[in-house]
Order: structure tokens, then C-alpha cells, then sequence
């Protein structure tokens, strides 16, 4: 018997899914079926895939590299429909961030200068540290942004290493305050940590991985503010900002709809973050394919590197 696409799309929803009959639900096909499929697939692979319990499946060390290479597969599916597809000029282009609003600004010159492009398929996913790394490596996105400090590069180098990405620097960052510029501190030239201790610092919420090398907020690895407002978004953190006497330590680098009303003050003290995108090595970026302009593009509107 040999492997069919079938069945590494049915290894994919499983995983996904965390159960055979859920998976048969979104397949729509029954559970007794997907399960032989999957089986069918393990016995010639002589390797289990997944370990099947009565809370459902979860992948064995196998079934990670496994799912790793289908999903490879897959992207080479799509990416071989788009090059004989009657609309050549299609294009697509996915990508994770952590919550930055330049990032927004750049998407937002990305669509417009594709314009021209008859059809096109853009996708920003505003994503906690791990699901960008994530992302990535299931090459649901091409590329991701995330930073590293002193603290996380250590950690997610390993991480990202582990896991076949590389990390390409965009530009050596000074950590910023995000204020109103109404807030009682926006006059001031620098401010310390000391300074922001009476007021609720925003965080992005990390979910599950809350240990503080996912953290997006860089002074949190340094202090525990008494006063934290968690948010999952950047709007909501962006009109906090603007209505409360809240703070967010970030890039320091506003986005457009955020000059108006905020400012950005750098925070003594803290060592500098490296800004930059992961991809897969020697990923689809370094091959022609209907994404590489697209992704240039992209780049092209990240901070320069320093």
C-alpha cells in the first residue's frame, strides 16, 4: 500500500481536531473510516502516530515529525494548484505577529500596492508568541514577527532552532512607553519603571504559555506591576491607552492612527530588543513562487535594520 494525500490530510485534522470523531465530522465521513485510514497509515509506516486514550488522540514523538513533513506536503499541493491554475496573477501571502501597530500600516501599504494583482489572498493573524512560532512551522503563515531581548533570545533561539526556523533581525529597537498624551508622565524626556508604578500596565495575554520568555512586554521580565489590565488585541490596548491613565511597553514605534493621540517615551534602564521575522529555513522566500513578491513587499515596509 502506498501513502495517499488522504490520509496526511486526515493525520492533519485529527491532530487538529484532538479526536477521531470530531475530525470525521469536519471531513465529513465516519469515525470508523478516518480511524482505518489513519492505522492503515501507521502499519506501513511501522510507527505509531497517535497515542489514543478515552480524552482522545495526542501525537507520539513520530506522529510530531510526521506532521511537521504533511504539512510540507501540503503547502507543495497549493503551491503546485496556484502554478497551473487558470489565474497565474494569484496571489497569497499569510503572516503572524506579535501586536505592533506598524505592522498594521505595512499590510495596509501591502493591499494597496497590489491593487493591480487580479486576485489575491492576504492573511494578518495577531497571534501569542508560541502560536506565531507555530504558524509558521505549519507554514500556515510564511513568515512571522516577533523580538528578542536578553532575556527571551536564549530560550526562543533554541526554540526556533529545534524547530528548523531562523531569525533575520530588522532593526535594534529602544524600549518605549506607550502613553496618552494626556497621561500625567507624557511630558516627561525618559521615565523608569519607578515612574510607571502607580498606573495599570497593559499585557497582551500569552494563554497557556505565560512564562515570560513569550512575554510581549519587555518590562514585565524585569518588574510585576501591581496594576494589569490583560488584553488579547491590539485595538483594545490602543483605546485603553488612549482613555485610561494605562501604559503598554512595546517598540516605541507608533502606528499611523496612533500619532494623533499617543506618544511613545523610552524607558530608562532597559536593555535593547532585536525586531525581526522567522521563516522556515530556506523556506518558499528563497524560491520563486507566487509569494515571493508579495513577501518582499512586506519586508520592505518592516523598520530598516539599524
Amino acid at each position: 500500500m502506498t501513502m495517499t494525500l488522504q490520509q496526511v490530510q486526515n493525520v492533519i485534522m485529527v491532530e487538529k481536531c484532538g479526536s477521531f470523531s470530531e475530525a470525521a465530522k469536519k471531513l465529513f465521513i465516519s469515525q470508523p473510516s478516518i480511524s482505518a485510514m489513519v492505522k492503515d497509515l501507521e502499519q506501513e509506516l511501522g510507527r505509531p502516530i497517535f497515542i489514543r486514550n478515552r480524552q482522545g488522540v495526542s501525537l507520539t514523538p513520530e506522529g510530531k515529525i510526521f506532521l511537521k513533513y504533511a504539512y510540507q506536503i501540503i503547502e507543495c499541493q497549493n503551491e503546485l494548484k496556484n502554478a497551473f491554475s487558470n489565474s497565474p496573477s494569484f496571489q497569497q501571502f499569510s503572516v503572524s505577529s506579535q501586536h505592533y501597530g506598524f505592522v498594521v500600516d505595512a499590510f495596509v501599504y501591502l493591499q494597496t500596492e497590489m491593487q493591480i494583482v487580479p486576485q489575491y489572498d492576504l492573511q494578518l493573524k495577531n497571534c501569542t508568541t508560541r502560536e506565531i512560532i507555530d504558524d509558521v512551522v505549519k507554514q500556515q503563515s510564511e513568515i512571522g514577527i516577533i523580538y528578542l531581548s536578553s532575556l527571551t533570545k536564549k530560550h526562543l533561539s533554541r526554540l526556533l532552532k529545534a524547530n528548523h526556523l531562523e531569525f533575520n533581525p530588522l532593526k535594534e529597537i529602544e524600549v518605549k512607553a506607550f502613553l496618552s498624551k494626556k497621561h500625567p508622565l507624557a511630558k516627561k524626556d525618559t521615565i523608569t519603571l519607578d515612574d510607571l508604578l502607580d498606573y495599570p500596565c497593559i499585557t497582551f495575554d500569552q494563554g497557556e504559555d505565560s512564562h515570560i520568555y513569550y512575554a510581549e512586554d519587555s518590562a514585565i521580565t524585569l518588574f510585576d506591576p501591581a496594576k494589569r489590565l490583560r488584553v488579547t488585541d491590539l485595538a483594545a490596548s490602543a483605546r485603553l491607552v488612549r482613555n485610561c491613565n494605562a501604559y503598554n511597553i512595546g517598540s516605541g514605534i507608533l502606528g499611523m492612527t496612533d500619532e494623533k493621540d499617543m506618544c511613545a517615551i523610552p524607558v530608562a534602564g532597559m536593555d535593547h530588543i532585536t525586531l525581526g521575522w522567522i521563516s522556515i529555513q530556506n523556506s518558499v522566500l528563497d524560491r520563486k513562487s507566487t509569494r515571493l513578491n508579495s513577501s518582499h513587499e512586506w519586508i520592505s515596509r518592516m523598520p530598516s535594520s539599524a
